[in-house]
């Protein structure tokens, strides 16, 4: 499976180490190459955005944060 990150937080474990990058949110992608074309498109592959589910527990162990789920997705039909 692809995923795509969407956002990002950035942080330090102390004042000289280097910066940590985790993606907030993950969303199943798949890529396509439309007939003839010399690129590639992403489309969705899954209606649900996920939480990064490591990151929520690191927060919650470090922070006590906690991060709920990402809600399901609206039905289209209302």
């Amino acid at each position: 499976s692809l995923y795509l990150a969407l956002g990002a937080l950035v942080w330090r474990e102390k004042d000289d180490s280097d910066a940590i990058t985790a993606p907030l949110l993950l969303a199943q992608v798949k890529l396509i190459q439309p007939r003839g074309a010399d690129f590639w498109r992403f489309a969705a592959d899954s209606p649900e955005l996920l939480r990064n589910d490591a990151l929520a527990a690191k927060m919650q162990a470090d922070f006590r944060f906690d991060w709920p789920a990402v809600p399901e997705p609206a039905d289209e039909q209302g």
